[in-house]
Parts: C-alpha cells; structure tokens; sequence
C-alpha cells in the first residue's frame, strides 16, 4: 500500500477549494446562460467583466482569458484585460497573496 506524504491531504483540499472559488456562482449563473447561446457576445462578455471587477483576481483573469478565447480578436476585451493587470501589477500581485505555493 502506497504511503502519502505528510500533509498530502491539506494540501488537496486546499487545491479542491481554491478550484470551488473559480467556479461560477449563482449571480454568474445568468450571464453564464447567455453565454452558452451566444458565445460570441462581445456585449454579454463586456457586461460579465464589468459586474465582477471587484471579485476575486484568479477569477477575474480566468474570465478575461475565456472572453478572449471566445473573441480572439477584441481589442477592448484585450486592452481591458491588459490594463487589469498592469494596475494589479502597480499595487502588489494579487495572485501572490492568494496563492500558498508561491
């Protein structure tokens, strides 16, 4: 029988809640309906990002990188995403704090 290493268990609830935190919650549900019917709705993904601007930094950049996949060529998904990210990099990566790894 294989032997974990101490603390393996920790550590993958910590992964397991850290992944929950990405998945969308009930106020996203509404957004997330549109989107499946209309993917390509740049109006629908600009709507998203502006209500969740003051959510969670992991969550805010998986968003931005799945508008983008959807509209590869959206200069103002792109543009806002660079800016995001820029300002977050001004005051102290987010992502640092967040993370227990890093």
């Amino acid at each position: 029988m294989p032997t974990r290493p101490p603390g393996a268990l920790a550590t993958a609830a910590l992964q397991m809640s850290s992944l929950d935190d990405l998945l969308p919650d009930a106020d996203d549900l509404l957004y997330e309906d549109e989107l499946l019917r209309n993917p390509f709705s740049l109006k629908m993904w600009w709507r998203y990002i502006q209500a969740r601007t003051d959510g969670a930094a992991k969550k805010r950049y998986l968003l931005y990188e799945r508008a983008l996949k959807s509209l590869p060529g959206s200069y103002k998904v792109r543009a806002q995403a660079a800016r995001v990210a820029a300002m977050d990099m001004a005051t102290g990566w987010p992502l640092d704090a967040a993370d227990p790894a890093a």
